[in-house]
């Protein structure tokens, strides 16, 4: 039976309903507002055609949009389901059906905020989207097989974790903007959920990264849950920091040579002794964690103090630096141990394969 709209006020709304009920016999009760529930601030529309509980909120919007978007919602709206007559703005009543999903009040607002934008809106300011909003999106937009919000949230998270090497050592950032380091937590929760493993080296790099607090009690959602690791994530984050720091620390005492084009071979390599000399000075940076690590770093002697070379010493130490940092870049599925097919086969080509 589909919803409609009566002017009828001499009946009072009981009687109405007694009324809908005894001209069709198989038609579903109607009910009334429970006291228990709280109408949800943002997305409670007066004109609304149907009723959506999540846990103790309940949300009434358009059920036509919805169900345009996602097949999995058009039908479950298809099937029978409790009613419950509404005012709408023009003085009548409308009987909306009362939907009951599982989702957490927080994710369902999300949802809808991607087909019901609020008041404040703008068409020409680029927002971009939280953890929240991209997590919700992706998790909602599998369940309810909406396809666009589903790969244009997670072609968002591959272009901000990428496979490609440049693509990550250009990056500003090395979370998206406005994200919190120790969100990456549920980055790799996600990614490991919906399959997506050409996300997990640079989001277990990031991850790797935080302090130790972070990485082992992560951090607390929207609905006040707090998110962890997986006991197999933790587990991959903590022998990954072991296995990357020792490839950089290898590769990085590859980078301290000069160029066979070397313009003034006394001074340079006199230079780069001294480096060489002064590298138990700068353990703690042979040992951090970012990949991307300038050879400026490694040129200086004991004392800190910058050391120069010649030109062409200069580009071929920028060079090589940058080059043993893309071989850890691509031995990073190897040391966390995670198979990730193609990971070194499509260079420049970010977030292709899955």
């Amino acid at each position: 039976m589909s919803a409609r709209v009566t002017r009828k006020r001499a009946r009072t709304e009981e009687e109405e309903n007694q009324a809908e009920q005894s001209e069709n016999p198989k038609s579903v009760p109607v009910v009334e507002e429970s006291v228990l529930l709280k109408r949800d601030e943002e997305f409670w529309l007066e004109d609304g055609t149907i009723i959506l509980i999540a846990r103790d909120i309940e949300f009434r919007v358009y059920s036509g949009l919805l169900a345009y978007h996602s097949p999995v919602l058009k039908e479950e709206f298809s099937k029978p389901h409790s009613k419950r007559s509404t005012l709408v703005p023009d003085g009548g009543f409308l009987l909306c059906p009362v939907v009951h999903l599982s989702d957490t009040p927080e994710d369902l607002r999300h949802l809808l905020r991607a087909y019901m934008p609020c008041k404040d809106y703008s068409l020409y300011v680029a927002k971009e989207p939280s953890f929240a909003n991209i997590s919700v999106s992706i998790r909602l937009g599998k369940k309810y097989k909406i396809t666009p919000l589903y790969e244009q949230s997670l072609h968002h998270l591959r272009r901000h974790f990428p496979r490609d090497y440049t693509a990550w050592r250009d990056a500003l950032e090395y979370e998206p903007p406005g994200w919190d380091g120790e969100e990456t937590v549920g980055v790799i929760n996600l990614a490991r959920s919906i399959g997506e493993l050409s996300i997990l080296p640079a989001a277990f790099l990031v991850c790797m990264i935080l302090d130790d607090d972070f990485i082992i009690h992560g951090f607390t959602g929207e609905d006040g849950k707090r998110e962890t690791l997986t006991p197999e994530n933790l587990a991959t984050c903590l022998r990954g920091r072991t296995r990357v720091c020792q490839a950089n620390i290898a590769h990085r005492l590859q980078i301290l040579t000069y160029s066979p084009r070397c313009r003034e071979p006394s001074l340079c390599r006199s230079m780069l002794k001294k480096a060489l000399t002064a590298l138990h000075t700068r353990v703690k940076t042979l040992m951090d964690l970012d990949v991307n690590t300038s050879h400026s770093a490694f040129l200086m002697d004991e004392k800190s103090n910058p050391l120069s070379v010649c030109k062409d010493c200069n580009k071929e130490l920028s060079r090589r630096s940058w080059a043993e940092s893309e071989k850890v870049w691509n031995l990073l599925p190897e040391l966390l141990g995670i198979d990730i097919p193609g990971w070194c086969e499509v260079p420049g080509v970010e977030g292709d394969a899955s």
